[in-house]
């Protein structure tokens, strides 16, 4: 069994414990190479739409500059 598999022990802290500091925070050692694949995984599917968000922003950024030098009121 794993550490992930083990389940945490359960404390009486409320929300204003954990906020104000007064709870210990607990460390979780994570496996490099599971680290490693997540965060793959992650930008494999977030980095094409985001760099396809930029080029139209980019796109339309110009556009309108190029329209504003054409001296046309938008």
């Amino acid at each position: 069994m794993t550490k992930l598999d083990e389940k945490p022990e359960r404390t009486n802290a409320s929300v204003d414990d954990v906020s104000s500091g007064l709870v210990n925070d607990t460390t979780i050692e994570l496996d490099p190479e599971l680290e490693r694949r997540t965060l793959r995984k992650f930008d494999k599917f977030l980095l094409p739409p985001l760099a396809v968000i930029l080029l139209i922003a980019y796109l339309d950024r110009s556009s309108l500059g190029a329209l504003n030098c054409s001296r046309y009121i938008a």
